[in-house]
């Protein structure tokens, strides 16, 4: 019964070896060209960056296994064999060789697993969202998953709860230090850079019978009483996660 597991072990390990080989050979000889510094850095570059981009994607192509041990071996082989398939894996790891996080990582071999099953979603679609990742920093992705679960005043959700220090914006005053200044206006970017994307838009009050609408003197445009999630933000947090089905079932 542990023979499998083992085997598995070993060959991830024997392709990571192999491709740190390669990628340390050529990289030593196109950096040993250049003059002066070249023969200096080669060595550190040759081994460095070479191994811990092998170790990424190493460690992609492990969850991936995980999450398509359900897939039947013929159904599997024949989906990595077509062309638009290829394409997507090409993006899954060239995004897994630049990821800093296991978050990360796991975001994209969610989101390749799902490009996998996902038949009724079209191919530029799956390039779209694979592509709208690629954009993302963790915290992003965390911030607009956030908006996916129902918005109840006074009861946050669980995922609220556990991310809390992440999504909440605390209100800065005449007293607050430039560290807490900065936290918040990269929180803010946080939101920008999804609404930029059109992930996230701008939720506006009605304003009552006769009355105008608040604007915002900073931007000169209505004010907004905060974001909620486009179409493509729910297609895009589904495409990456594999516990959206409870999330489905509670909206």
């Amino acid at each position: 019964m542990d023979k499998q597991p083992q085997e598995n072990s070993e060959n991830y390990s024997d392709l990571k070896n192999k491709s740190q080989d390669y990628m340390a050979i050529t990289l030593k000889g196109l950096i040993g060209t250049v003059p002066y510094v070249g023969s200096i850095i080669a060595e550190v570059i040759g081994e460095l960056i070479p191994n811990q981009r092998t170790d990424r994607i190493v460690a992609f192509l492990t969850k991936l296994d995980e999450k398509v041990a359900h897939i039947e071996k013929e159904v599997l082989d024949r989906k990595f064999r077509e062309k638009e398939n290829i394409d997507l894996f090409e993006d899954a790891c060239f995004q897994a060789s630049r990821a800093l996080t296991d978050e990360k990582l796991e975001y994209i071999a969610n989101a390749f697993a799902n490009s996998l099953t996902q038949d009724e979603v079209a191919y530029l679609y799956k390039k779209k969202l694979m592509w709208l990742l690629g954009e993302l920093n963790e915290n992003e992705i965390i911030v607009l998953t956030n908006y996916s679960y129902p918005q109840y005043i006074g009861e946050p959700s669980d995922f609220y709860e556990k991310h809390q220090d992440i999504i909440n914006i605390s209100t800065p005053t005449f007293g607050s230090s430039d560290e807490e200044l900065n936290e918040v206006s990269f929180k803010r970017s946080f939101r920008e850079r999804l609404n930029q994307l059109g992930l996230i838009r701008p939720r506006y009050k009605k304003p009552r019978r006769n009355e105008f609408p608040d604007f915002d003197y900073k931007t000169g445009r209505v004010k907004s009483s905060g974001y909620e999630i486009t179409n493509l933000g729910k297609l895009l947090v589904k495409f990456i996660n594999e516990e959206m089905e409870n999330m489905d079932a509670s909206e």
